[in-house]
């Protein structure tokens, strides 16, 4: 095992894996114990829902405040090394494979292939990035038994554990107050709908003068944070392959609805200046401008906006062709940027200083002065529903992704007696805690702020170290050979690690 490549054939494994059912497929549904997997096109919808999220929301927003060039350039910058770390990512656990194999003395015929184990990220670290410490020290308390201190391991575990409960949290915020904006329920004792004094414009407010306002969209929020609940808790318990349908057609909906939001603004930023003389699309041209104080808003806005690396060996793993992994990710990235880019800077030429910090809810009455009002309503009720679609759709990806990782972190003596009651209860408390927060707190701009900054560490920092420490461990093992790997391109190196490793770190500390 420790001497030259082997020969390309492929590893084999006995069925009688120590790794737990749950760990390995993450089922609490397959009684059969084999693996469900997915082409190339699900994995691209389940990653671009990831990716999407709520985080495009606010990208409007940061391009105003930051200037449109900057934000653009930040953006496609941020993406490029994004999916270089994912490559990192996926490079690692294609390494991780061979170095557990070599580990426990099987059989390796071919280095660095993904097969059926899962590494999620904290498990990477652990083999990578453990501290080790000698019989002797004074820091030989902390460590276990193999003399390893798994610093990094608890430092990603934390970082993934917030930033998943608060992308969580943002979209049940994000859901009960769309909803509230969207569905009037007369049955509540504060909407007076004679009077009609409840609509689309009181709780799409920050605020309100009126009591009974405030109160009926305050129950309101409160009303579809519940129904929000019993829709994620049921789609938390099925696995990620049963909702493959689901997550296809909530992709559709989404690039649908992206679309029409774009289009609905090329109508109108060359009006007829009888219809809509107000409307001018230049009206504000200072969105050129580049702000150095809103910089900062850009860079964890948009990083927000394109993280999806808890989900890379999740998604990768589940995939029938895993060669194909890098290709997925790129796609669902670039579509990202795509949209991004365009949503963002028509949205800051056309609105300006208007534009919200939640972009939608500038359609609000929006399109009444310039198009024919019977499907100006439907355009202002699909573009205003787009946040339902979008949280519904990663919600159950990043709390899957959540779960997975916690099971490889808990105690495995929590998992012998029932470990699928185990694993479902953990799902549920996994979906059930960001909601019942967002029940208390819905001003959730912080919560996004400090998730930009948890986003360096889990796409950027511990990528990178994965990929270097690996690669290091695995040429001492296997000589120069194993510098590269099937799943290796262009920036598979270690100058342009330590590269991004110091742009990123540039970008944290401002």
């Amino acid at each position: 095992k420790n001497g030259p490549m082997p020969s390309m054939v492929r590893l084999q494994r006995s069925p009688e894996s120590s790794y737990h059912h749950l760990e390995t497929n993450g089922s609490l549904n397959n009684q059969s114990g084999k693996r469900e997997e997915f082409g190339p096109g699900v994995a691209y919808a389940f990653t671009l829902n990831m990716i999407v999220g709520a985080g495009v929301l606010g990208v409007p927003y940061a391009f105003y405040r930051g200037g449109i060039v900057t934000a653009a350039v930040t953006l496609v910058v941020l993406s490029l090394l994004a999916f270089t770390t994912m490559i990192f990512v996926i490079e690692t656990m294609a390494r991780a494979e061979s170095w557990t194999a070599a580990q426990n003395s099987e059989p390796i015929h071919e280095l660095f292939i993904i097969h059926n184990r899962k590494f999620e990220m904290n498990e990477l670290c652990a083999i990578f990035l453990p501290i080790r410490v000698g019989p002797n020290s004074s820091l030989r308390c902390l460590a276990n038994e193999k003399g390893e201190i798994h610093l990094v391991r608890r430092v990603m575990e934390c970082a993934l554990v917030l930033y998943s409960l608060g992308s969580m949290w943002l979209y049940s915020a994000v859901f009960g107050s769309s909803m509230s904006v969207i569905v009037p329920l007369p049955f509540m004792h504060w909407y007076e709908y004679n009077n009609n004094t409840v609509n689309l414009v009181n709780c799409s407010s920050p605020a309100t003068t009126v009591p009974a306002w405030e109160a009926y969209c305050d129950h309101s929020y409160v009303f579809f944070l519940g129904l929000f609940a019993c829709m994620m808790c049921t789609l938390c318990i099925m696995d990620l392959v049963e909702q493959r349908q689901l997550q296809v057609a909530l992709t559709g909906l989404g690039l649908v609805c992206i679309t029409t939001m774009i289009l609905t603004i090329a109508w109108t930023m060359n009006p007829d200046p009888a219809d809509a003389p107000h409307r001018s699309p230049f009206e504000h041209a200072d969105a050129l401008r580049f702000d150095s104080p809103g910089f900062g808003k850009i860079i964890t806005t948009c990083l927000f906006a394109i993280i999806g690396h808890q989900g890379v060996p999740t998604i990768t793993t589940l995939m029938i062709n895993k060669q194909k992994a890098a290709r997925v990710f790129g796609s669902a990235l670039v579509t990202s940027v795509v949209l991004y880019c365009t949503l963002g800077i028509v949205c800051s030429l056309y609105f300006g200083s208007h534009t919200q910090p939640v972009i939608t809810l500038n359609w609000v009455g929006f399109t009444e002065d310039s198009i024919a009002k019977w499907w100006a309503t439907v355009i202002n009720y699909f573009v205003i529903v787009f946040p339902v679609i979008s949280t519904t759709a990663a919600f159950p990806i990043c709390c899957f992704c959540l779960v997975q990782n916690l099971l490889k972190t808990l105690p495995s003596r929590l998992l012998l007696r029932n470990p699928r009651l185990f694993g479902l209860g953990l799902r549920l408390l996994c979906c059930a805690l960001p909601i019942s927060c967002a029940i208390g707190v819905r001003d959730v701009s912080q919560i996004l702020a400090v998730n930009g900054l948890l986003g360096f560490f889990i796409s950027f920092f511990i990528p990178c170290l994965l990929y270097w420490s690996s690669r290091r461990m695995c040429i001492a093992k296997w000589g120069p050979e194993a510098a590269s790997t099937p799943y290796s391109w262009f920036f598979s190196s270690i100058i342009y690690c330590q590269v991004l490793l110091l742009v990123t770190a540039a970008l944290f500390v401002f």
